[in-house]
């Protein structure tokens, strides 16, 4: 019995010991010129003169910190508002015959497809779709489709669209290539 008295009485003296330890082995601080703190660490702001030279960077990168702040904030209140979701159930029935979702791809940026079913008559499908991005890129698709059009037996599809890729440069590959020996690639 007084071995393991012993021994919880040893415990907690240990453990008294490692808490207490920090109040007694705090540091003194030593005074050193502030010039040799590190700006991080200073408790004052910069200087005047460290101000005055940060200041052309400040106003060049002012813009764009407003542009991304500006995007992130829109970006969050219509993630947070689900602005896309509300949009495409007010666009799309209840019975699921006309659809209006937004697409992305890598080529042309983002847009809208639009889906219709019984467009002018029963298992008549209408479709079209609309995307747009960077450098005047631009897809537009549309279809319409009547697989019974006068009888079962002869149907009807209409497909058109129009796809406008910019031309690329192309200088040739390596470090030899030359101004001269330009190429434009139209896709």
């Amino acid at each position: 019995m007084t071995a393991i008295r012993f021994t919880l009485i040893t415990l907690i003296t240990l453990i008294a010991l490692a808490a207490a330890q920090p109040l007694f082995s705090q540091e003194q601080k030593e005074d050193v010129p502030e010039q040799q703190i590190p700006v991080e660490e200073r408790d004052t702001g910069d200087s005047f003169i460290e101000n005055v030279g940060e200041l052309p960077g400040k106003i060049v990168t002012l813009p764009l910190k407003l542009l991304f702040k500006g995007v992130s904030k829109t970006a969050s209140a219509v993630d947070f508002n689900g602005v896309v979701l509300r949009v495409t159930d007010v666009l799309t029935n209840e019975d699921g015959t006309r659809k209006v979702r937004p697409i992305f791809t890598p080529i042309s940026g983002g847009g809208l497809i639009f889906v219709q079913r019984n467009f002018l008559k029963p298992g008549m499908s209408f479709r079209a779709s609309a995307s747009g991005g960077i450098r005047t890129r631009a897809n537009f698709y549309g279809s319409l489709r009547d697989p019974r059009l006068f009888s079962p037996r002869f149907g009807l599809q209409i497909e058109s669209f129009y796809q406008r890729l910019p031309d690329e440069d192309f200088f040739g590959i390596g470090n030899n290539s030359r101004r001269d020996a330009e190429t434009n690639y139209l896709h």
